[in-house]
C-alpha cells in the first residue's frame, strides 16, 4: 500500500566491546532469520569477513528479503577488486543481493572503496557521514558501510510501490 510508513528493525550482530566490532557469523545468520520470520523484506549488512561460508551464502540465497551489502574498503591507496580477492558477503553473485561502494560528495569514488564489475552493483554516498559511533557517541566516518544504507533507504521507499501478498498465519 502507498504511504505506508516504513518500519525500521534494528538488529545487533556485532560486539563494539571487541576490536573493530568483530561479531560471529551464526550472529548474522540468526538475524537474517530473526528479520525475515518477523516481516523485514530488505535486509542492509554493513560487513564483511574474508571468510566464505556457505551457511551464511544460503541464508541469503535462501531468504525472499532484498540483501545491501557494503563492498568494503581497503586502508592503503590501492582498491581491491571483490570479484578477485572476495569479500562476503559482497562477493556472492545472488540475484537477491546488491554490493554498494562509496563515493565521495562530488559523486567520484573514494580512494579506499572497493570495487568488482561484477561484484559491485551501486556506488552511493560515504564519505564524511555524520553517524552514531561505537563509544555511543557522534562522529564523521568515511566506508561502503556508510553508503550502503542510502542504498537499503532508497529500496525501503520503492519497496512501498509493490503489492506483497497478506503473510498467512
Amino acid at each position: 500500500t502507498r504511504g505506508k510508513k516504513i518500519k525500521m528493525m534494528d538488529l545487533r550482530v556485532l560486539d563494539s566491546t571487541k576490536m573493530a566490532d568483530e561479531g560471529s557469523i551464526d550472529d548474522v545468520i540468526a538475524a537474517i532469520k530473526y528479520a525475515e520470520k518477523n516481516g523485514a523484506r530488505i535486509c542492509n549488512l554493513s560487513l564483511s569477513t574474508e571468510s566464505n561460508d556457505i551457511n551464511l551464502y544460503n541464508a541469503i540465497k535462501d531468504s525472499k528479503m532484498l540483501f545491501i551489502t557494503s563492498a568494503g574498503n581497503n586502508t592503503s591507496p590501492l582498491r581491491i577488486n571483490i570479484d578477485k580477492k572476495k569479500l562476503f558477503p559482497a562477493s556472492y553473485d545472488l540475484p537477491n543481493l546488491i554490493s554498494v561502494t562509496n563515493i565521495g560528495f562530488d559523486g567520484v569514488l573514494f580512494i579506499g572503496s572497493n570495487i568488482g564489475p561484477n561484484s559491485v552493483k551501486m556506488a552511493a554516498p560515504g564519505t564524511v557521514i555524520y553517524s552514531t559511533l561505537s563509544n555511543s557517541g557522534y562522529g564523521y566516518s568515511t566506508g561502503s558501510s556508510f553508503a550502503a544504507p542510502y542504498v537499503t533507504g532508497v529500496g525501503a521507499v520503492l519497496d512501498q510501490y509493490i503489492d506483497h501478498p497478506t503473510p498467512k498465519n
